[in-house]
């Protein structure tokens, strides 16, 4: 992509995101609304979905597992281990799932 088509680009997509006066963090109603109903009452909606959600989970549900796992232990990074020997002229192949045909040409008009 050269500069003028990247020039391009960013004003389509400044025009496509202009006008939405409601994308910042402080001013995501739902979000706000959902934190406060949760809280209410000492927070007695909340323990009712984390008991359901754990329900879930210990009856099998991958999802919920996954949910509860992301939460307390942390989201898995996807991690990529490459190794080589200097001393051992192997060819190294990076498998991206773009045919070798395409060039960066072809690909803008896809």
């Amino acid at each position: 992509m050269n500069n003028k088509q990247l020039a391009e680009a960013r004003e389509a997509a400044a025009a496509i995101n202009q006008g939405n006066d409601y994308s910042s963090k402080s001013k995501r109603m739902i979000t706000s609304t959902l934190k406060r109903v949760l809280t209410q009452d000492e927070g007695i909606r909340a323990r009712k979905i984390v008991e359901a959600l754990i329900t879930k989970a210990e009856n099998g549900d991958i999802p919920a597992i996954r949910e509860i796992l992301d939460r307390t232990e942390g989201k898995i990074l996807a991690q990529n281990h490459v190794t080589a020997d200097i001393n051992n002229n192997q060819p190294v192949y990076v498998i991206t799932g773009i045919d070798d045909k395409d060039t960066i040409e072809s690909l803008d008009k896809k």
